[in-house]
């Protein structure tokens, strides 16, 4: 029986049958996110993200990361532990590198869009006096 803070998922994969996770807030929002994502042929990926100072980087990590490694893997098709390490670097590479180069760029397309809507709102206002 589940209680508050537990979720289980039931999987079919590489001998797991189910996932069990628990978690105890120590802050209010809770910034920290998990996941458990099935990866076909390559097993199953559980992660644990530590939201420092906010939630947004571990909803990106916990929702997106699982396909950027899957993808990987899927591409080198590992045949060896070498193999599938640096299949997992090259993923949290991109992942990485996606993060930080795109997140700024649509905060600040966000931004210029807000400021624009600013200042057309009191044009128009000035225009309306």
């Amino acid at each position: 029986m589940l209680v508050n803070n537990q979720a289980s998922k039931l999987a079919s994969c590489h001998g797991v049958s189910e996932v069990l996770t628990c978690w105890l807030a120590a802050n209010d929002p809770l910034e920290d996110r998990h996941s458990a994502h099935f990866l076909g042929d390559h097993g199953v990926m559980v992660g644990i993200y530590d939201g420092h100072s906010g939630f947004m980087v571990s909803d990106a990590l916990s929702t997106f990361l699982p396909s950027y490694v899957k993808h990987f893997l899927d591409t080198a098709k590992p045949t060896s532990v070498q193999d599938t390490a640096d299949a997992l670097v090259t993923a949290f590479e991109a992942f990485d590198r996606d993060l930080t180069d795109t997140v700024p760029s649509l905060a600040l397309q966000v931004s210029v869009r807000a400021t624009n809507r600013q200042r057309q709102r009191q044009t128009d206002r000035q225009t309306v006096r």
